[in-house]
């Protein structure tokens, strides 16, 4: 079981049950503007713990969420929730491991998979890498409320295919020059190559509101007269004492039909 200071549940999620009844599942891809070594936070921005911890407060309000999680090394999604599920997602491709067998349950309503071996092999440039990203999500979409990806960004830049045909898109920025500048990357290329066209933006270990305002409108304004996208703001949010994002993934996602 996670520590749980670690997923405090809390009330900010109680209304999504109700928000989201009549509405298909939502994938939420959460990606920071690392390069492709598999260890969390790179950059420093926190990311897998403030999915985890979502993650939790979703799954306490009622929510099925799945994680699904893409990376390897000893701070990704896995690691922080303590769990060493064996099997990958990718073994549910093929059909000869049943996908029951690969969630690994963490707590009611909470399960995580690893998708290690299905983000390397669903690489863009793959053969029919996309009818079989879409395979895979939609049987989790079936099980879950919410299905949160804990993305890979591949040394080239590119994110699998799981995570760069999600529903959303939420880019974690941590207030540095270096995690600025490849988060704006990884939103220039998914909106070059992928025709993505809205983005939402979690800024993390700003100094204050003022200076992760600050970093959120310079982005924001750039890519909107350079890429032609709209990003949208989540919040600021301290780490590791993060306050939980699920109250702002209730108010702030507009939410698209399906898959894309």
């Amino acid at each position: 079981m996670p520590d749980v200071g670690l997923l405090r549940a809390d009330d900010q999620a109680a209304g999504l049950r109700r928000l989201f009844s009549n509405r298909p599942s939502p994938v939420v891809a959460f990606v920071s503007g690392r390069d492709g070594s598999g260890r969390d936070g790179r950059d420093g921005s926190g990311r897998s713990s403030l999915l985890v911890r979502a993650a939790a407060s979703l799954a306490r309000s009622g929510q099925r969420v799945i994680v699904v999680d893409e990376n390897s090394g000893n701070s990704n999604a896995m690691s922080t929730l303590r769990i060493k599920g064996a099997g990958d997602l990718l073994d549910a491709a093929s059909g000869r491991v049943p996908l029951q067998r690969l969630l690994n349950e963490v707590e009611p309503h909470l399960w995580v998979v690893r998708a290690e071996k299905a983000a390397m092999a669903l690489r863009a440039e793959a053969p029919g890498a996309a009818e079989t990203a879409k395979s895979l999500i939609e049987p989790l979409c079936a099980e879950a409320n919410f299905v949160l990806l804990d993305s890979c960004v591949h040394e080239n830049g590119h994110l699998s295919m799981l995570s760069a045909r999600a529903t959303h898109m939420v880019v974690v920025v941590a207030a540095r020059s270096d995690a600025i500048t490849n988060a704006y990357t990884v939103i220039k290329r998914l909106a070059q190559e992928r025709g993505r066209e809205g983005f939402h933006m979690v800024i993390t270990r700003a100094r204050s509101e003022a200076d992760a305002a600050g970093i959120f409108n310079n982005v924001r304004r750039t890519a909107h007269q350079h890429l032609g996208v709209r990003v949208d703001y989540l919040g600021n949010y301290p780490i590791p004492e993060t306050a939980d994002l699920a109250d702002s993934l209730q108010g702030g996602l507009l939410f698209a039909p399906s898959f894309l």
